[in-house]
Parts: structure tokens; C-alpha cells; sequence
């Protein structure tokens, strides 16, 4: 077993939303007291340790999250190096041996004994098992037998597989001395509720179809409609902030411009209303196919959200024997069709070269290329309406460099050129 664990401070509110991203790099993460657990040991294939330590950093930051991480090969230790940032296991202070008893919830069970141990000059984890047994055990008990069992056997604690909630739901409260009213600082708060919500579709393996922006306004005599709410329905699953924020800002701004903001938004709520299973987990790193049709998803939602459903749509062709009916509207992303190989190369010199065949090999003032395969010949001749009698015939050669060269020999003068090449 392997783990990544990252440390929260007591003041942190969002352990929960954590864990639902870190899903994302293994289906077995955990929470612990103010920490998550995330076993990464099955993902050596995926990421390396520096990689996944890097990735989690990045996470940290994106929820606005100060946690420190560290990795070990059980719970507690994990945890413990990242609350201490020390180094090595026998550097772990005393004060972390709670820890070892539990490291899901905080007690105070020893808070005597660690008293204790501080006043005998032992304040490390390693001189704490330098210890005998027996002097821990007529000290301490029973509880600190059992704490130094843990100590030396860590890995015997199992790790609490956590349950993601079935429904994503964020909101910000917005600070009474900041009067919140126009579109552009609405879009700034709500980049940060959709980052929460993006990373946790991502982390559970869903996109959105349906999502509620729910408003809360300031109280006043004046207010007809205090809570506002604007139902979004995609005709595309979404789940990146990227493509979320232009709908939102295209919807609001048309919306806003017919019916201003009464007051000032006192806080924001996102409900994520319906979700599919997105396709994949994992990103592919060698082209960027995904991001294309993401791209490709958020330009069409945006352009049916502003000009219709049934006026956005790609005419794609069914068979039939009426033309009219030979075709139908579609929003899936057009499918590439196999284009078979010209029989011509596709670079044409414009100036054919001369090259000289000698036994095997041709060439030039510069080149020269072993065939290995030679096809042909293909005759052609010049227009017999331009009174062109010149007559070639062409061959298509393969060189031991892997080269498709397209060369014709003249008939008349018997020279040879270089005329394409098969790209």
C-alpha cells in the first residue's frame, strides 16, 4: 500500500469536496481527521510520485486550499510527515502518536502519556520505539501498549473507502460590504463555485446536462423577486469551466439586459440538476481530441442557446431516392470519412529532375537512392489536339530509406526524371 496524504487546518471546511476530486487520480480515497487518504499505490502505470504530488498541488490551489502533502506507505505516517514536513519516520514528534492510535478521528487519550515522555527528554517517534515493551506497558497501560502496537505495525490499519455524494451542490456567500450587482464580478465569483463543481464531476466521473443558478438578494422594499433562478440545460454533456463560463455569461448578460438585478447578490448557489457517465477517465496526452470536441461542444451549446435548437445542426446524409430527403439535422460532431490514397503523389515537381540509373540505384548531382521495389510502367502521352507526341512511361519506386518516388523515363530520348514524390 501506498498513500498520499494531504493535512488540512482545523479551519478547513471543504475535506469533503476535496475527496471527491482527488477520485479522479484512484477510486480509493478516504477521510481522515482535517486529511484525505488517497492510495495511489495501484496508479505507479499512470503517474509517478512527483507527478501525482505536482497534480495534487495544482488541485490545492484551484480550490484555494493550504494543505501540505506527503507520501508513505501507511495512513499514519503519511499524514504525520505531511502535518510536520519532516523528512524521515523516527523524525515524527510525539505529538503525533494520536495519530497511530486513529488516524481517522483526534482524541485525547494521550495526552497524559505524551506528557510523560516529553519530561523523560523522548520527544521523536524513533526513540519512542527504542523503548521496551515492558516499561510502556507498566507505565502507560494498556493504551499505550496498544499505541506502540500501531506504531510498529502501522499498516495493519485498513483504509475507509469514501462515498462521494449522489448530488453536487456549491454556493459562496458574498461579503454585505461589497454590492454585487453587475455581470462581470458575477462571473468572477461564479468561476469559482463552477471550478468546484468541474472538479467534482471529474473526480466522480460524471458531466452535466442540467444545472440551477440559484440567486439570493438583498432585502428591500423594492425587490419583487428576492431569489432569482435561471435553469440551464445544455444540449451537450459539460463539465469544464472553460466551456461552462461563456453560457453562463451569454445567458445572464441576455437576461440581465431585459431585467436588471433588483439588489445587490448577497450569495450564489449552483445545483447540478442532471448527469451522465462521461467517456473516459483518463486524459490522452498524445493529441488533443478532447479538447477539440470540448470546444466543439461549447461553441454549439452557445450558438443553440442564443439562436435555437433547430437552428443549429450539421446536415449529415442518409440514404434515400427523393434528393430533398437525403439528409438530416444532427448535433453529433461530424464523423471523418476514410479518404482513399491518390493514385498521383501528392508533391508534383514543378521542374522534373534528371537522375541516372546505374544497376540498382538512382541519382543525382546531390542524392542517391537504392530501389528496393519498382512498379509500373504506367504510359502516358501528351494531347493529341496540342500535337504533343511525347511519350512516358512512369514508374513508382520504393528506396531502402523508406522514400516513394514517382520517376518517368522519356521514350524518345530515353532520360529519366524525377517528377513526385508520395507523401
Amino acid at each position: 500500500m501506498r498513500i498520499l496524504a494531504i493535512a488540512l487546518p482545523p479551519s478547513e471546511t471543504q475535506q469533503e469536496i476535496l475527496a471527491e476530486a482527488c477520485l479522479r487520480f484512484s477510486p480509493l480515497v478516504s477521510l481522515g481527521a482535517q486529511a484525505v487518504f488517497v492510495e495511489i499505490g495501484r496508479c505507479h502505470l499512470l503517474y509517478s510520485e512527483d507527478s501525482i504530488r505536482a497534480r495534487t498541488q495544482v488541485l490545492l490551489s484551484r480550490l484555494g486550499i493550504a494543505g501540505r502533502i506527503a507520501i508513505a506507505d501507511d495512513l499514519a505516517t503519511a499524514v504525520s510527515l505531511a502535518r510536520t514536513q519532516k523528512k524521515h519516520r523516527d523524525q515524527i514528534p510525539v505529538e503525533c502518536l494520536p495519530t497511530y492510535l486513529s488516524p481517522y478521528e483526534t482524541t485525547d487519550l494521550l495526552d497524559e502519556m505524551i506528557a510523560s515522555l516529553k519530561r523523560l527528554g523522548i520527544g521523536e517517534l524513533g526513540a519512542f520505539l527504542a523503548l521496551p515493551r515492558r516499561s510502556i506497558a507498566a507505565r502507560f497501560g494498556k493504551i499505550g501498549l496498544f499505541c506502540r502496537e500501531n506504531c510498529e505495525f502501522p499498516e495493519r490499519v485498513p483504509l475507509r473507502p469514501f462515498q462521494a455524494k449522489s448530488r453536487i451542490e456549491e454556493s459562496e456567500r458574498i461579503d454585505e460590504s461589497y454590492a454585487l450587482i453587475e455581470l462581470e464580478p458575477l462571473l468572477f465569483v461564479l468561476k469559482k463555485i463552477l471550478d468546484r463543481v468541474s472538479l467534482r464531476l471529474r473526480g466522480t466521473g460524471k458531466l452535466a446536462l442540467r444545472m440551477k443558478l440559484s440567486l439570493s438578494l438583498t432585502p428591500h422594499s423594492h425587490v419583487t423577486e428576492p431569489r432569482p433562478v435561471f435553469d440551464f440545460v445544455f444540449p451537450f454533456p459539460q463539465g469544464s469551466t472553460n466551456s461552462l463560463i461563456p453560457l453562463f455569461r451569454d445567458r445572464l448578460d441576455s437576461l440581465f439586459q431585459r431585467h436588471p438585478l433588483e439588489s445587490p447578490i448577497q450569495e450564489i448557489r449552483i445545483e447540478v440538476l442532471e448527469t451522465v457517465p462521461s467517456q473516459g477517465a483518463q486524459k490522452n496526452f498524445f493529441h488533443r481530441k478532447e479538447e477539440e470536441l470540448e470546444s466543439y461542444r461549447g461553441i454549439v451549446a452557445r450558438l443553440t442557446d442564443r439562436l435555437g435548437y433547430s437552428r443549429v445542426f450539421h446536415a449529415e446524409t442518409v440514404e434515400s431516392y427523393i434528393p430533398e430527403r437525403g439528409w438530416k439535422k444532427t448535433l453529433s460532431p461530424p464523423v471523418p470519412r476514410p479518404t482513399p490514397l491518390p493514385e498521383r503523389p501528392t508533391r508534383i515537381l514543378k521542374t522534373p529532375i534528371p537522375i541516372h540509373p546505374i544497376d540498382e540505384y538512382f541519382q543525382t548531382k546531390h542524392r542517391r537512392w537504392k530501389v528496393i521495389e519498382m512498379q509500373g510502367p504506367e504510359r502516358i502521352r501528351g494531347e493529341w489536339w496540342m500535337n504533343e507526341s511525347e511519350e512516358r512511361d512512369y514508374y513508382r519506386i520504393i528506396t531502402d530509406g523508406g522514400e516513394d518516388l514517382w520517376i518517368y523515363e522519356n521514350r524518345e530520348t530515353g532520360a529519366t526524371y524525377l517528377q513526385g514524390v508520395y507523401d
